[in-house]
């Protein structure tokens, strides 16, 4: 009983990675990179193991065993399932490791004979885990998962860095931040040096941006800047440049359904087009969604998860957490004009002010309801249930730029 619901539970997750199309069966052509016995010997090697319910190491030490290689090295060698004869063919090369190191996994869970006693079936692979292959967690972050060495490894250089040597830390907090972090480093310390810095102009600055550009033109040297909007540069050249944004005539036009960019580069409807007119579609390896190949880039950042340093929390947009919950709200860009809560967003403030302060409902029912709502997701829920749908009307094509 015990294998079969833990077999069902692995059978799951072949479909849902089938769907992603991130592996197909293996052809002759396959192997014609293949030199030599020694690759067959190997795949025998690890069948045998994978099925014998007796043997039960972690197949990522038996592949690196048998094939006699690490990570960097196993990369470049075809990735066949030995027992039901499948090639792993995703372009992102990190990717179809760990789809292939989970599926040589999937077997291994199927094929493992276990006499611990008291072990739970919901549990079943857990106790694999952490009992037989020795996984651990990581110690510094708050409910992490269990992880094999190489990937703990992985996640200490990436998340926290290797040693002390590998940390940068701020001089005015004493905050510390990883080598792979040295953008937000940065950003962190010239924020420091914004809020530190002592003006005496009689200015109520909204937000750090304008503060900043205030900083720059008025008591640092070498500085100029735009009149329309908060850009600060040292060079007349980018000055010039950055102001062509500002300019209609610059601006450059979708031919084919007339969207107007607020950019005079040509590649910005380039990328307009590659994200809204290319019409072959590609399947996400991770869910059941097909898109184009630039909206598939944008959609598999919704299935990553970074750590947060602040808090320990998994999130899948790191920047926006620490804007939206580690940033005091005197340092936001947006203030409530009736209290001292701070917004990222101008959208947020508008439904603060409208829910707390003001009481305004401004989003009546569209079907004619005498009912309001302080924010159009609170509408538009209520038209759904109330009366089926979402009002729309029927817009004519003539003269209509459409927003994207």
């Amino acid at each position: 009983m015990l294998k079969e619901n833990q077999s069902r539970k692995e059978n799951n997750t072949s479909k849902r990675l089938k769907s992603g199309e991130c592996y197909r069966n293996v052809t002759p052509e396959d192997l014609t990179s293949v030199e030599g016995t020694n690759f067959h010997e190997a795949q025998e090697k690890l069948r045998l193991t994978l099925i014998d319910d007796q043997l039960g190491e972690d197949p990522r030490k038996l592949w690196e065993e048998y094939h006699g290689g690490k990570f960097d090295v196993n990369l470049k060698k075809p990735m066949i399932c030995p027992v039901c004869k499948l090639i792993f063919t995703s372009s992102n090369l990190r990717e179809r490791w760990k789809y292939f190191i989970q599926h040589l996994r999937n077997h291994k869970y199927e094929n493992f004979s276990c006499e611990c006693a008291h072990v739970h079936e919901l549990n079943f692979r857990s106790h694999i885990e952490e009992m037989h292959w020795e996984w651990t967690n990581c110690e510094l972050c708050p409910n992490s998962k269990l992880m094999d060495t190489a990937t703990l490894k992985g996640h200490n250089r990436r998340v926290h860095g290797n040693s002390k040597d590998n940390e940068l830390v701020c001089p005015h907090c004493g905050k510390h931040f990883s080598k792979r972090q040295k953008a937000f480093f940065g950003r962190h310390v010239k924020n420091h040096l914004v809020d530190n810095f002592n003006c005496d102009c009689p200015i109520k600055f909204s937000n750090r941006r304008q503060k900043a550009q205030h900083v720059k033109l008025v008591h640092k040297e070498n500085y100029i800047g735009c009149e329309k909007c908060s850009f600060v540069t040292t060079s007349q050249q980018a000055l010039e440049e950055h102001l062509k944004k500002h300019d209609p005539s610059m601006r450059q036009i979708c031919d084919i359904c007339g969207f107007v960019s607020n950019s005079s580069e040509k590649y910005a409807i380039q990328s307009h087009k590659a994200i809204h007119h290319d019409p072959v579609l590609h399947p996400c390896s991770l869910c059941d969604g097909k898109f184009n190949s630039k909206q598939l880039k944008i959609h598999m950042k919704s299935h990553q998860e970074s750590v947060c340093m602040e808090c320990g929390l998994k999130v899948k947009n790191l920047r926006s957490h620490m804007n939206n919950v580690h940033t005091p709200d005197h340092l936001k860009k947006h203030k409530c004009s009736y209290c001292t809560k701070g917004f990222n967003d101008v959208g947020k403030l508008q439904q603060h002010i409208f829910s707390v302060h003001t009481k305004e409902r401004p989003y009546k029912c569209r079907f004619g309801c005498d009912l309001g709502y302080n924010d159009t997701s609170n509408r538009n829920a209520h038209e759904k249930k109330k009366h089926g749908k979402l009002f729309s009307t029927k817009r004519s094509n003539t003269n209509h730029v459409p927003e994207h």
